[in-house]
């Protein structure tokens, strides 16, 4: 713990920019979210679009998988002389080990250096995110540093395993529906094992629990139903949309606009809708939507409109 008592003190004696600096870095992921996967799926490359959409909500299950297993409160209630940066702890509730933030600034900026890696500089950049993200939440106090350690670990793997995956997948394309099969088994079987295993309850002075093991499960069903729409996607356009990036940037910009609004109406108008179901089940049916809009609904619109433009050039064309 001495190192976040060594960090806590150059915070407090720093001035307020450099938190508020480190506020932005740690939170940059978080809140544009899955965007970053869809724009490069819609805008970029499919492929490698797929492999960080995949790679990503395999490594928020996972790391919900080990959350909510491990258990592990947050730095300041284990250690009471650790005060966290006020601004970060609504963005720190439930459980510590692994970090949130930095399993996820690993998954997308690994995929990206990954898929840019002939490109240094963007490997260097990339790699720098990755250490500023794991830093900053060491920083603000909100994890400790095997926190962000094992989580920089586990999406590493994950990357790995995707490269793995992807090198045997080009030899065995016929099974596409099986790999899907067995990756819905697994997110099922392991939302139930969260739902119904036992959780630790301690209660604050006050009488609230120290940590809501019902909201911890609230993002078990959201990566459930992420993870499930990923994988029926990825399948489907295989099978039948064969989806391929085009256009120029400007129309790659405003196409990236326009799925943004649609998945952003989306994300409030069933997250009104799906209420009544409570967090749980409105939370996954919600992000499966979205998930499923992102790489099926969405690239079936743009097929569609591609396809009719080509008609309309081709019958002028005619003339």
């Amino acid at each position: 713990m001495n190192y976040l008592y060594m960090l806590q003190t150059l915070r407090e004696g720093a001035p307020d920019f450099v938190n508020v600096f480190f506020m932005l870095i740690s939170d940059a992921v978080q809140n544009v979210g899955f965007m970053i996967p869809a724009f490069i799926y819609w805008c970029v490359s499919k492929s490698a679009g797929t492999k960080m959409f995949l790679c990503y909500t395999t490594t928020f299950f996972s790391n919900q998988l080990i959350k909510n297993t491990a258990c592990v409160y947050r730095p300041w209630f284990r250690y009471p002389e650790l005060t966290p940066y006020a601004k970060a702890t609504a963005g720190a509730t439930g459980y510590s080990f692994p970090s949130g933030h930095t399993v996820s600034a690993t998954s997308f900026f690994g995929s990206l250096a990954i898929y840019e890696k002939k490109r240094k500089w963007v490997v260097v950049l990339m790699f720098t995110l990755i250490f500023l993200t794991a830093f900053s939440r060491n920083w603000l106090g909100v994890h400790t540093l095997p926190d962000v350690l094992v989580a920089i670990i586990e999406a590493s793997i994950y990357l790995c395993l995707f490269e793995v995956l992807d090198y045997w997948f080009a030899s065995h394309q016929d099974k596409d529906i099986l790999l899907c099969i067995i990756g819905i088994v697994l997110a099922i079987a392991g939302l139930l094992y969260l739902q119904f295993k036992p959780y630790p309850l301690d209660y604050l002075e006050d009488g609230t629990l120290l940590v809501d093991p019902y909201k911890m499960l609230t993002d078990c069903y959201t990566a459930t139903g992420l993870s499930i729409a990923a994988l029926i996607g990825w399948l489907v356009d295989r099978r039948f949309i064969h989806y391929e990036v085009a256009g120029n940037w400007k129309q790659k910009i405003i196409c990236f606009l326009a799925g943004g609004i649609i998945v952003f109406a989306e994300k409030v108008g069933f997250g009104i809708l799906f209420a009544p179901l409570g967090d749980h089940f409105s939370h996954m049916l919600k992000y499966f939507i979205l998930g499923i809009t992102t790489m099926i609904f969405y690239p079936l619109l743009l097929n569609f409109i591609r396809r009719k433009r080509a008609e309309k050039k081709e019958s002028v064309d005619n003339q």
